[in-house]
């Protein structure tokens, strides 16, 4: 092993021994746009967020007209959808929410929903144990408010489960999400976009734990439920084709993975003009099956392609971009490029530790 090929694994492997408490992370495939713990579309979704922060504007001017006490943090989402710097958004979200809630007093669906919501910042941003806490918070006054089955409390439920399987405690996540399942299952009849997602995101579950035909199976049934409710391209069936294709991946039946990867990409690229979070991840994702094929020089093209737009996407340092680096890192590996390589693999380590 020659110096540089060594300098690339030592970059390669702390970035590993970092990493080795975020098993999600570290996984070849990202999460589909359907594992996020709430309604977005995907995390990182801009668009998505804006329309989030008007539902919120829109709740703070509810509360205005029932309690006459918010009317100064319902103003600060006048000018939200002006705002291009997503970070910006974020953090303009959490102080509102943060606001709310030391103003607010008792148990109330709006002061649960919030916690919720502010949950699903601190999930779009990666801190986990922030969001596992606000998951907690309002399940707890969600079942203090809602007895029995309840689309809420199932919600709650499902986005502790999300938060579970990225911390790696596959078990409490499997659990989280069989009860959001079983809600759901009680209170929907027949076909339900809800129960679509909570098959797929046990699928990821058992995915993680290495059931790979159970995670088949589940990936299968969300995948024809969403095509008998949704005609034509829509967000779900490709994260459906996107998580069938990691379970494929990881089958080592690359073949039949990079088919369902197309078929998510091209789904994408339909649905989302420019750049967009899920159409980096099925870059991402196409990039490890050709490193599988030994198609290293596709691999290149699309890992590159992944890191440019998700550096486009998130201003600053974010995971996704340290993942991107990470593999992209391991394709100049692959193809003995190891000066890159190492450059790679250092980047994405040095972003690893300011984000942690």
């Amino acid at each position: 092993m020659n110096r540089l090929e060594n300098n690339a694994n030592q970059a390669y492997q702390k970035f590993v021994d970092m990493n080795a408490d975020v098993p999600a992370l570290l996984q070849d495939q990202h999460s589909s746009s359907s594992d996020f713990p709430d309604r977005f579309d995907s995390p990182y979704d801009t668009n998505k967020i804006y329309d989030k922060a008007e539902v919120v504007h829109n709740r703070f001017l509810e509360m205005k007209e029932s309690l006459g006490k918010y009317s100064d943090i319902a103003t600060s989402y006048n000018n939200l959808r002006n705002v291009y710097d997503i970070t910006g958004v974020f953090d303009k979200v959490k102080k509102a929410y943060k606001r709310f809630q030391r103003e607010s007093r008792g148990d109330h669906p709006d002061i649960a929903q919030s916690h919720n919501d502010l949950g699903n910042v601190y999930f779009s941003q990666g801190k986990y144990d922030q969001a596992q806490e606000e998951y907690n918070k309002a399940l707890k006054m969600r079942e203090w408010l809602f007895k029995g089955d309840n689309p809420d409390t199932a919600l709650s439920y499902n986005g502790l489960g999300c938060i579970y399987r990225y911390q790696g405690k596959y078990d409490k996540a499997e659990e989280a999400h069989n009860k959001s399942l079983k809600m759901r299952e009680r209170l929907f009849k027949g076909d339900h976009p809800d129960i679509a997602t909570s098959y797929n995101n046990l699928g990821n579950v058992y995915r993680n734990q290495e059931k790979y035909d159970t995670a088949e199976e589940f990936h299968n049934k969300s995948l024809r439920m969403r095509e008998r409710l949704f005609k034509g391209d829509n967000p779900d069936i490709a994260a459906s084709y996107s998580d069938l294709g990691s379970v494929y991946y990881c089958q080592r039946k690359y073949d039949k993975a990079e088919e369902a990867y197309n078929k998510a990409l091209k789904m994408r690229e339909q649905l989302y003009n420019g750049s967009h979070p899920d159409i980096a991840h099925s870059y991402h994702n196409l990039g490890n099956v050709y490193v599988s094929q030994g198609k290293y020089d596709k691999a290149e093209v699309v890992q590159n392609k992944a890191l440019k737009m998700r550096e486009r996407l998130f201003k600053g340092d974010h995971p996704d971009i340290a993942l991107s680096n990470n593999n992209l890192g391991l394709v100049y590996k692959s193809q003995g490029k190891y000066d890159k390589a190492e450059v790679a693999f250092n980047k994405a380590l040095k972003m690893r530790e300011r984000l942690l």
